[in-house]
């Protein structure tokens, strides 16, 4: 194949390749056990000789392996991955036209129209012009139905997760028709299926159930570095971009209870909240923070593992290598002997949320933390990858509870002292008036009659 060469990997579960130059278009499919160049099916000519000698403008392949050569005169010529011979579709547009394939975000082809400065887009339907081809064609296809589930073109797994994929094929019974599986690297993975048969008058349904769960893989990628703030925490990282699949979440709960929550992201895509425990710890030696919760209270049934037993087991190691998931042990699983202190702080995190850091109250501070998934059962790629966060904590004032019922019983005891002084003070008042009754009583009328009537005696 002579001059400038391109070349497309396709995703498939045996690896599988195009490279096309100008004028032909070369395969490798199932790991180079079939190759050769894609001829017109039923002419058996080279693209150009269909084309009436045009070149090779672009070739296109979607998610599905759906692949679309565009000549320059705009001749489309269309095959599927593992095809080895591909179809003219019906002309769509003039030679004269300045057009250019765009595979959308969705996975439909577009055809951007080009004149001068503007250019407009239109859908280019290749479903329907695939079936306008073989519209005309006697042959029939083999099965009447099938049917899958796989609705996605990733799927994302990490230890312990199981994803399960089922096929129907219907057809005509006696023609042998199957569903085959196939698994690039299935080493990695662990399958189990199950088929299962129903004929019923000259109709057989074959239904195919694949179990797939993901095995340990050990994977160890270079750490990109990356510095962000959420709320009050700075995630570090220390090498260059975001590129981390792991970062690492906090929410804060009354500056006095700071949450850590572990999310696991494609680049800047959202896969979903890591459910492993972990574990942190100061790099620069700090230990003025603690847990909030014990080992009682979160339900150990055994001693869990803490920094202290660990550096007395390790004391020639560093902290990084002294507690993983090489020798880690959950406290949730019982065991013959002693419990132990299980009054100790508990010391491993997860996504509940029950376990949190608690920060000094006196004074401000700035703690950057290292992050470990402990987990045995959650090793993969980003299990050796160096995750830093930082985190500045605030002062702020918290009410000592016998300072301020003392300083209520002052303030009510002063307006108490108020009240009483100002009883006392109105009845001395209230005494020292002279009180006139306005209505004397019948002794009192006597005694100034009398003292009238001898008043009267004395003139």
């Amino acid at each position: 194949m002579p001059g400038f060469m391109l070349m497309e990997f396709v995703y498939s579960a045996s690896p599988s390749m195009l490279m096309w130059n100008k004028e032909m278009v070369y395969y490798s499919y199932k790991n180079n056990t079939i190759n050769g160049f894609v001829m017109v099916a039923g002419l058996n000519q080279k693209l150009s000789e269909v084309s009436q000698g045009s070149t090779i403008h672009q070739l296109v392949i979607d998610y599905f392996g759906n692949t679309v050569i565009k000549m320059k005169n705009n001749v489309m010529i269309f095959f599927k991955v593992e095809m080895k011979n591909a179809v003219e579709l019906p002309q769509w547009e003039k030679k004269s036209k300045n057009i250019v394939l765009y595979l959308n975000p969705s996975g439909n082809l577009d055809m951007l129209f080009i004149n001068g400065s503007s250019i407009h887009r239109k859908v280019y339907p290749l479903k329907t012009e695939m079936f306008t081809y073989i519209h005309g064609f006697q042959d029939i296809c083999p099965y009447l139905v099938f049917q899958h589930n796989m609705d996605l073109n990733v799927y994302y797994l990490d230890m312990g997760d199981e994803v399960t994929f089922w096929a129907q094929i219907v057809y005509i019974e006696n023609l042998g028709l199957s569903t085959i599986v196939e698994i690039y690297r299935p080493e990695l993975l662990m399958q189990t299926t199950d088929v299962n048969y129903e004929i019923a008058r000259g109709i057989c349904t074959k239904n195919q159930v694949c179990y797939i769960k993901i095995v340990p893989v050990y994977i160890e990628l270079q750490p990109k570095t990356y510095l962000a703030k959420m709320w009050r925490c700075y995630i570090l990282d220390s090498y260059g971009e975001i590129l981390t699949p792991l970062i690492l979440m906090g929410v804060l709960q009354l500056t006095l209870y700071y949450t850590c929550i572990v999310y696991r992201y494609d680049g800047s895509a959202f896969v979903k909240t890591v459910e492993a425990n972990f574990i942190l710890w100061e790099i620069h030696g700090r230990s003025d923070y603690s847990y909030n919760s014990s080992m009682k209270q979160v339900g150990c049934l055994r001693e869990a593992q803490t920094w202290i037993s660990m550096l007395e087991e390790h004391e020639n190691s560093t902290l990084d290598e002294i507690w993983g998931p090489q020798n880690y042990r959950s406290c949730f699983q019982s065991e013959l002997g002693p419990l132990g202190d299980l009054n100790q702080l508990y010391q491993i995190m997860n996504h509940s949320g029950y376990n949190s850091l608690i920060w000094p109250t006196e004074y401000s501070g700035i703690y950057v933390f290292r992050v470990k998934i402990v987990d045995p059962n959650f090793r993969g790629e980003f299990e050796n990858l160096p995750h830093l966060f930082l985190i500045e904590s605030h002062l702020y004032f918290s009410p000592n509870i016998g300072e301020v019922a003392g300083f209520s019983i002052l303030i009510l005891s002063i307006f108490g002292g108020i009240l009483i002084v100002s009883y006392f003070r109105y009845v001395k008042i209230y005494r020292a008036l002279i009180y006139v009754d306005p209505l004397p009583s019948h002794d009192q009328q006597d005694q100034t009659r009398k003292t009238a009537h001898e008043l009267k005696k004395d003139q």
